[in-house]
């Protein structure tokens, strides 16, 4: 048989404020608990302000918290519904600090990209813009969603778009570099030298790109363009960008690289093209995606090594029998082309 406790919970999620009623008059309480949530901060969530007016009024607790010390206000930061986020600021006691890991309100509502919600919670002096435990502003959770717009609204607000985190001391751009959020970097970017910013391990916004960078790489890759980074630069050690993706095994980064010009068989460090550094980095999608663009297997490095080679030298079976097969391919297609089989008559 459902209990009153579960028939309220039920009833919270489902937004319907006639069961929520009837389960409190029923005996349900208001403060009542599922896996160390109260169904006030379930309300929160929702889109309906009634129904947490309905739990506060029947002394819902405005302090509670969940088993991450996350009040109300975090779940309807969440949520990002602005006017149950309105109701729950003007309730007398409701809680305004932070959970567990240092996180307020506006974090959240930042990370989720609720951007009304960061509105509200901007105007309330009791909700700090400190960092969280790991150092990350408001701005880098936004940057983190990939929102542009609250990323604006925080750079108005004074947020600082320099500011480092304690981790690894990346600033907000390199997280939206990482979400893929073009519009989210462009406007982080806006009035600063892009080819000035280095994360902690002193990888400029390009080989950040190349590394992280997981989904629209195209896109972003327009933003650095702009910015005026060069794609066939080449680092201290010799590499270029198409040599880092191959490295990190980012397919979609080298599709943009070649998509904007840039030569596939560019040698780099040890005289290695993209191909060899992504056979010897054991990056199987990245070695097809460069042998069906056109990658040539037959060069060497400045060891003399081809990049069937260096597979053979890693005993990568799987490796080898891949550049085989492209080298049998190609030598097919060489042959079907040649003047002599081309005049024979045959087909």
């Amino acid at each position: 048989m459902t209990s009153t406790n579960d028939r309220l919970f039920d009833a919270v999620r489902a937004g319907d404020l006639i069961g929520v009623k009837s389960a409190l008059a029923d005996g349900a309480s208001a403060n009542a608990k599922a896996d160390g949530v109260s169904a006030l901060h379930e309300a929160a969530m929702g889109d309906s302000v009634a129904v947490c007016k309905c739990l506060v009024e029947a002394g819902a607790n405005l302090k509670a918290k969940d088993r991450g010390e996350a009040g109300v206000l975090h779940f309807a930061a969440d949520g990002g519904n602005a006017a149950v986020c309105q109701y729950l600021l003007q309730q007398p006691g409701i809680f305004k600090g932070k959970d567990n890991a240092a996180r307020n309100p506006l974090h959240w509502a930042a990370g989720e990209g609720n951007l009304e919600a960061c509105r509200l919670f901007l105007k309330d002096k009791r909700i700090r813009r400190d960092d969280d435990n790991a150092g990350r502003t408001a701005l880098d959770w936004a940057a983190m969603s990939g929102n542009a717009a609250i990323c604006q609204l925080l750079l108005d607000e004074g947020f600082d778009p320099w500011h480092q985190d304690h981790a690894v001391a990346d600033m907000a751009v390199h997280r939206a570099l990482e979400a893929g959020a073009a519009d989210a970097v462009r406007v982080l970017l806006n009035d600063v030298d892009a080819r000035t910013i280095f994360d902690g391990d002193m990888k400029d916004l390009l080989h950040v790109w190349c590394s992280r960078t997981r989904d629209h790489q195209r896109e972003t890759l327009k933003v650095l363009l702009a910015a005026g980074f060069d794609v066939t630069q080449k680092y201290k050690d010799k590499d270029a960008a198409i040599h880092l993706a191959s490295k990190y095994g980012n397919s979609g980064a080298i599709a943009a690289l070649l998509a904007n010009g840039v030569d596939i068989d560019v040698r780099g460090n040890r005289r290695r093209t993209a191909l060899m550094i992504a056979v010897e980095a054991d990056r199987v999608d990245c070695v097809t995606d460069l042998l069906e663009a056109g990658a040539s297997h037959g060069l060497v490095d400045e060891t003399g090594l081809t990049a069937r080679d260096i597979a053979e030298m890693r005993t990568d079976e799987k490796m080898v029998a891949l550049l085989r097969s492209h080298e049998a391919r190609e030598t097919l297609r060489a042959t079907l082309a040649a003047p002599a089989f081309a005049g024979s008559g045959l087909k």
